[in-house]
């Protein structure tokens, strides 16, 4: 994942004023490519981008933050 991407996800989830409600969000690079056809049996050569939100008090227990629950459906990246 670019440094670009990266700031692009952060920049929106920062402008979004959801970060005040997120403890963490690691940002995960996958290497799922979902524009595959599965009977070529081609390796995956693309990544998918994953973000774990985690809303937590002590950081030893918590809940995942879910787009509609606690993350608001509206905010979105490009």
């Amino acid at each position: 994942m670019s440094v670009v991407t990266t700031l692009t996800l952060y920049h929106t989830v920062f402008a979004s004023g959801v970060v005040a409600k997120l403890s963490q969000m690691p940002i995960v690079l996958i290497p799922i490519h979902f524009d595959r056809d599965p009977i070529d049996h081609i390796p995956s050569c693309q990544r998918s981008v994953v973000i774990r939100t985690f809303i937590t008090s002590d950081f030893m227990t918590g809940i995942p933050a879910t787009p509609g629950k606690q993350i608001p459906i509206e905010v979105k990246c490009c």
